[in-house]
């Protein structure tokens, strides 16, 4: 649920720097593989990989959590990396 949230959010891209065609279902996969959820007290700490053909965004943050509601939703630090295009 988490992760779907934050993918559905962020839509994090899925080039990384290879443009070429991809179908739905292995943009979903590698999405679903770039966005890593660490479980903590009340909630999750994520990281999301977003990656465009000429630049990667690292977003951290934190999801607080109240039972399978999500109260609160912050970016913690963002980074922004090149790679060839």
């Amino acid at each position: 649920m988490v992760k779907e949230y934050l993918i559905s959010k962020y839509k994090p891209g899925t080039c990384f720097g290879l443009p070429g065609p991809q179908d739905e279902i292995s943009r979903h996969l590698i999405q679903f593989r770039e966005t890593v959820l660490i479980k903590i007290d009340q909630g999750y700490r994520f990281i999301i990989k977003d990656g465009h053909c000429c630049t990667i965004n690292n977003y951290q943050g934190k999801i607080i959590m109240d039972g399978d509601k999500i109260i609160e939703e912050k970016i913690t630090n963002k980074s922004v990396e090149a790679v060839p295009c």
